[in-house]
């Protein structure tokens, strides 16, 4: 996700304000920055979005009001903390200004400094989010029998879509993808990372989870100057991880399974006619220990220099 939002004079905050409310565990948003350069703008067009009735006016005079949807509070003469207000935060997102005066709990927030800039003789103003510690992950895999894309917010699955013994995942790959985007008012862009796996399993299953990963990571990366990272692991580590063993066995296709042996950190994969084998991930546990699992994954420096693992080579067509 890009850091930097640049906005002329009274033209609506949208790419920025969609981007904050879409996070389900916001519990606060930090605006420091130059006088009048458009903190309780953005404040009231966050309001708006969550659909706040009541107009949004500054708490310069009144330092905290509190409104359905969310408590504005104005730091400017405030010191300390923020523990004699904190009763009123329940369940509500808080936006503080001047928040740099004062010090917080919150665990879950997005710091922005707001400043004014011109760029060709236009007044732009600029939201630049300095610090962030909550983040939006994109794991899918689409390896295994099953074709599984979640939604992440700091380790937590806030949502999901699961596909059972899904043979074609091509498909319905991009209809699910854009199912549980649009599902949670979300767009690609939103994300900070991506999370799938490089096989093996299925032969165009494993592509495609990749290719979708490796794609965008280029294109946000390269072109639309938003931070992408992809993160990857063998499809066996989720295996040993859940199943606590030293010998897995994964689908191949309808008569192939891939028998993965690890020894003292050494992988060896065969491929057998042992089908009957096949151990099955329950994704139900992943969702309740996501941390643990995406802590084996590793970052992708470069998409382009990752390659699949197939565990044997693929055959298309013959002579």
């Amino acid at each position: 996700m890009k850091n930097k939002f640049y906005f002329k004079e009274n033209e609506p905050l949208d790419t920025l304000v969609n981007y904050l409310v879409s996070f389900k565990n916001l519990e606060a948003i930090l605006l420091d920055g130059e006088l009048g350069a458009g903190k309780t703008t953005l404040t009231a067009a966050i309001a708006k979005k969550l659909g706040e009735e009541k107009t949004i006016v500054s708490p310069t005079f009144n330092t905290m009001l509190c409104y359905d949807k969310l408590v504005h509070i104005d730091a400017y003469k405030l010191k300390g903390d923020l523990f004699a207000y904190e009763e009123y935060f329940e369940n509500k997102l808080v936006v503080i200004e001047w928040s740099k005066n004062i010090t917080n709990n919150f665990r879950n927030f997005i710091a922005i400094n707001v400043t004014l800039e011109t760029i060709d003789n236009e007044i732009y103003h600029v939201f630049e989010i300095t610090k962030k510690t909550i983040n939006k992950s994109l794991f899918i895999e689409t390896s295994l029998e099953d074709f599984f894309v979640a939604i992440i917010e700091n380790n937590e699955v806030t949502d999901y879509i699961i596909k059972e013994k899904l043979v074609k995942k091509t498909d319905l790959f991009f209809s699910v993808i854009n199912e549980v985007l649009a599902k949670n008012n979300l767009l690609i862009e939103y994300f900070d990372s991506i999370y799938t796996t490089k096989g093996p399993g299925s032969f165009t299953g494993s592509r495609l989870g990749f290719t979708f990963a490796s794609t965008n990571w280029m294109l946000h990366n390269h072109i639309l100057n938003n931070h992408l990272k992809i993160f990857l692991t063998p499809t066996y580590d989720l295996y040993f991880y859940q199943l606590k063993t030293n010998k897995i066995y994964i689908k191949a296709n309808k008569y192939k399974a891939y028998e993965v042996s690890k020894e003292n950190e050494k992988i060896s994969i065969n491929l057998t006619d042992e089908i009957e084998k096949i151990n099955h991930f329950d994704y139900q546990l992943f969702i309740q220990d996501t941390k643990g699992y995406l802590s084996l994954f590793k970052e992708s420096k470069d998409a382009l220099e990752e390659e699949l693992i197939y565990a044997s080579d693929p055959q298309i067509g013959g002579l």
